[in-house]
């Protein structure tokens, strides 16, 4: 599985919660699809956790950690 190196959790979380709270200051935000709202939430996700996955490249990164996070974690509790 592609790993995701240490996170510092405040930082993180800081970042996240700076990123959903301005989510409503983009136009039209109200209009926006289910999955355009659920792929800028991931993306938030993504990028409190590492600069690394910023932009359509680090978010395409990001989505694999995530395909291979949620397959390995079928039936198995962590």
């Amino acid at each position: 599985m592609k790993s995701i190196e240490a996170v510092d959790m405040r930082k993180a979380l800081g970042s996240l919660k700076e990123y959903v709270d301005t989510y409503d200051q983009q136009s039209d935000w109200e209009r926006y699809r289910p999955e355009t709202y659920v792929n800028d939430v991931l993306y938030g996700l993504g990028i409190s956790i590492s600069d690394e996955f910023r932009f359509a490249e680090g978010f395409d990164r990001f989505k694999e950690v995530l395909r291979e996070h949620l397959g390995e974690s079928k039936g198995d509790p962590k």
